[in-house]
Parts: structure tokens; sequence; C-alpha cells
């Protein structure tokens, strides 16, 4: 494949579109820019070296020279951004590999007491009216005697 910024031949890398020699140049330039205490407009493009003239950009010298820019900044900021999720996921794994999140531990609120009597017949295997005919005998039971 051939690079547009710079004319070479190189061989690309998945849908890669230009060579690692440009794209390194482009973001560290491009870099440099951003680290700048004070912006000011550049002397020279950061894709092709032509001097910065009548463009309204201050740091691509075209229209053409700022899609390329954009697209090699676009592709890195993608590339990060993945590199950061991958990381994430790996921290919030279990050890196993698996790229399932630990479980997180609900917070039981407080029961009503209808929910607590539908918890105890669950725990006695009944069914919430079985359960409660069987607790009204025994305090009826409780009474009686």
């Amino acid at each position: 494949m051939i690079c547009p910024c710079c004319g070479r031949e190189f061989q690309a890398k998945g849908n890669g579109k230009y060579c690692e020699s440009c794209r390194h140049r482009i973001l560290d330039e491009y870099t440099k820019w951003r680290r700048m205490k004070t912006r000011k407009k550049l002397k020279k493009c950061i894709v092709c070296g032509r001097p910065l003239e009548h463009y309204t950009s201050p740091y691509v010298c075209s229209h053409e020279c700022g899609n390329i820019a954009r697209n090699i900044l676009h592709t890195e900021k993608q590339r990060l951004s993945r590199q950061a999720n991958k990381q994430w996921k790996e921290k919030m794994c279990y050890g196993n590999g698996k790229e399932q999140p630990a479980p997180r531990r609900k917070l039981k609120k407080p029961l009503s007491p209808l929910g607590l009597d539908i918890e105890q017949a669950k725990l006695h295997h009944m069914d919430y009216p079985t359960w409660m005919n069987s607790k009204e005998r025994k305090e009826w039971k409780a009474q009686c005697t």
C-alpha cells in the first residue's frame, strides 16, 4: 500500500492507510503543539511540512491535510480508548480470565411483616396461604394452653 502523506510503499496492518513513520511524526508534532503553554499557530504544517499561510487551522495547511491529521488523531484516540477499556475489564474480572465483572452484593432492605411471612413460608417450603394457616393454628394452640 502507498502512504498518502509521503508516497512511500509500506505493509499495512489491518485497515491502516498511513505508514508508521508518518503516523508517529504527525502524532508527535500534534502532541508538542498541544503541550505548549500558549498555543500559537505553527509555522509549518504537521502533515506535509508546507508553510501555514492562509488556512485558519493552527497546525495544518489545507482541508486535505486536516482530514489526514483528523483520521490519524481519531484512530489513536480510539486505540487508547480500547486499551483503557481492556485494562478496566481485566481489573474488574475474576482471576479465571473470564470477562465477567465481580458480583455486587445486593443491599437488602428491611422486610415488611408481610414480606417476613413470605420469606418464612419459602424457608419451610410452603406457599403463603398454607404457612399462614399453620401459623394461625400454632398461635391459637399457644393461646389455649
